[in-house]
């Protein structure tokens, strides 16, 4: 992949699919020549088309050969000859029609970001990078590895509560009640992702457990409530209240992962709070 800001040489990215999610047939990539959201003033809007991929036939394998993009001629590689000076995104994607320089569709699920680059840099070498998804009942990804829900569905898991099986139980009785873009994607629910999508469980705290009030009071927040942002640009968010609280602020503090690794921050206020609710688990 050429770079205008690594002058090494031409270099090629690979991505590998551990297991294929149940059903599916190829796979959409996109690059975001920013990073990772969240950054100042950034969106879904960022990722710029690269491929379509079909799904590995063994079920796993490097992503390859693919199409209506920026094809790259080496069949061992998954992203090659894609001119980092233009990837600006132009236009929307769409179903059907997808090339160059378009946009992840609103509809579609928001492109999974994963980098190990320093910003603005692509080193020479790259660690691997793979999607997994996770068996059901129990299921989890790699401890060293997660996004903003892995860090609640880690931490009700350590308490008994298995929200993959809570999420999934949950939709497949009342699949309506749940965000339409993942019915246009799906069709029906999916053990494998479901409760790692934050408006999935978004809906699914409030119908199970107790929606409070959104504030910007100190008081109305306390250990164990869940809250979920949006970070801009519709990119949704979501932590858990601590009860251990900041020296500098006296809030308390937040557990949450924002694609550096779990953490504990003062970050409650820190972007628009779009959820607050509290789940004490499945009724007995």
């Amino acid at each position: 992949m050429s770079t205008t800001d690594d002058v090494s040489g031409p270099q090629g990215i690979n991505i590998t699919i551990t297991s294929n999610s149940p059903g599916a047939q190829y796979y959409n990539v996109y690059i975001n020549r920013n990073g990772c959201l969240p950054y100042a003033g950034g969106s879904q809007n960022d990722f710029s088309f690269i491929g379509n991929y079909a799904a590995p036939a063994a079920g796993s394998g490097i992503l390859v050969a693919g199409t209506n993009g920026w094809p790259c001629p080496i069949g061992t590689v998954t992203i090659c000859n894609v001119d980092y000076s233009q990837l600006s995104s132009t236009t929307q994607c769409f179903a059907q029609v997808r090339g160059q320089l378009c946009q992840a569709p609103d509809d579609e699920t928001a492109p999974k970001c994963i980098t190990t680059c320093v910003a603005g840099v692509l080193p020479q070498d790259n660690a691997a990078m793979s999607l997994q998804y996770p068996p059901y009942p129990g299921g989890d990804v790699p401890a060293d590895t997660g996004v903003c829900t892995d860090e609640v569905i880690r931490s009700y898991r350590a308490l008994g509560v298995d929200l993959q099986k809570e999420v999934h139980e949950d939709m497949v009785q009342n699949f309506s009640a749940y965000p339409r873009k993942w019915h246009w994607l799906l069709g029906k629910p999916d053990s494998n992702i479901d409760h790692r999508r934050v408006p999935n469980l978004m809906v699914f705290f409030r119908r199970k457990g107790e929606s409070l009030p959104i504030s910007v009071r100190l008081e109305d927040y306390s250990p164990g409530d869940l809250v979920t942002w949006d970070l801009g640009g519709g990119v949704p968010h979501i932590g858990i209240v601590v009860d251990r609280k900041s020296q500098q602020t006296g809030r308390y503090m937040i557990v949450h992962n924002i694609g550096q690794g779990p953490k504990m921050e003062d970050v409650l206020f820190n972007w628009k709070i779009t959820g607050h609710c509290r789940y004490f688990g499945p009724s007995p």
